[in-house]
């Protein structure tokens, strides 16, 4: 991991104990496992992007480009102004045809310059334009076609759900042909979701080289998500890809070791952030790697969800929700109804520090 990682780390450590050592788990999780991709909390996290966000994150480079190209203009209309005053000064002061010949020349590639500028950014402004409207026309059709698969399932005698498919399907298809990533993201950049009935974690990480998990960036609480998720996929992607280039840690650090920090297995990555531990995060570990998702439960039942959603009482597109976005989207009575129509029991229990767990109802 970076060092700005670890420190990152060891603050969490600091502020939230419970947080950082259900992070530690999930890592030591990925660490010590035989294939870490096949772990429940670890994903592809490209495949589970809002397009509307992603073509957001895409419009949002478009206007930081503009904005450049803007300064680059007005910098060129300013040392137009400079030539011009240099000019007219020599001019004044009666210089020799000597002086004023590479004055004016100097001013007239000026003027070029700021007219290539100017229509530069006349260009990237309407491209711009463009760009946001396009955007805005498919961004509500990928809505109304979400919208047109919910109504599916309060009124599905009215509403084709495959139809509904259809058009959410192809709006997702139009937004993802508008948005061009600076840099294609790495493919084999992961996703680990550390704590997700908590404090909510994300950690990019790449299971490379071989026999090395490397964390890229962390996205820490549900608002660092919600804002900033698109932008760190594509980050880390460019930063595993510099990684892969040999261009990581930079040329000119000047102490690459001050970078990155490396750990040679999860026994002496736990004594660096977590010396008092005696074992409980290595075993809370081992439950993680085990965890099963609703949907995982449901397949090893052979129930569909038309099933579930019979036998729960929950609408087919609400369990449909609850399965990909996981516990943290459910309701408890939501949780214990779907286990429920599975023909099992969801009870809840509390450990407190040493005490015996407390069953809840």
């Amino acid at each position: 991991m970076s060092a700005e990682l670890g420190d990152w780390l060891a603050e969490l450590c600091t502020i939230h104990p419970a947080s950082a050592a259900e992070v530690a788990a999930a890592l030591v999780s990925v660490m010590t496992a035989d294939d870490p991709a096949s772990l429940l909390l670890v994903s592809q996290p490209a495949d589970s992007l809002d397009p509307r966000e992603a073509v957001d994150y895409a419009y949002q480079d478009q206007l930081e480009a503009l904005q450049h190209v803007r300064r680059q203009a007005g910098d060129a209309a300013t040392d137009t102004n400079h030539c011009a005053a240099a000019l007219q000064e020599a001019e004044s002061a009666g210089r020799s045809d000597e002086v004023l010949a590479p004055l004016r020349l100097r001013l007239a590639e000026a003027e070029q310059h700021e007219r290539d500028q100017t229509a530069r950014s006349h260009r990237l402004q309407g491209e711009v334009d463009a760009f946001r409207t396009a955007k805005e026309v498919a961004k509500a059709m990928y809505t109304a076609a979400e919208a047109s698969l919910r109504l599916q399932d309060t009124f599905p005698h009215e509403i084709s759900a495959d139809d509904a498919g259809a058009r959410l399907q192809a709006s997702a298809d139009q937004l993802r042909s508008l948005h061009r990533p600076r840099r294609p993201a790495a493919a084999d950049v992961l996703e680990l979701r550390a704590d997700p009935l908590g404090r909510d974690v994300r950690l990019l990480m790449a299971l490379e080289p071989a026999g090395t998990v490397t964390l890229l960036a962390v996205l820490d609480g549900e608002d660092a998500i919600i804002e900033h998720r698109a932008e760190a996929i594509e980050l880390a992607g460019d930063l595993l890809t510099d990684i892969r280039a040999g261009d990581w840690p930079p040329a000119d650090a000047l102490d690459a070791a001050d970078l990155a920090v490396t750990f040679a297995d999860s026994a002496t990555f736990l004594a660096r952030f977590f010396p008092a531990d005696t074992g409980a995060i290595a075993g809370r570990a081992a439950v993680l790697a085990a965890a099963q998702s609703l949907a995982g439960l449901r397949s090893g039942t052979g129930m569909s969800l038309a099933d579930v959603a019979t036998e729960s009482g929950i609408g087919e597109e609400r369990l449909r929700f609850i399965e990909a976005h996981g516990l943290r989207a459910a309701e408890v009575h939501e949780a214990a109804a779907y286990v429920r129509a599975l023909g099992g029991r969801l009870t809840l229990t509390a450990e407190l520090a040493d005490a015996a767990p407390v069953p809840l109802t």
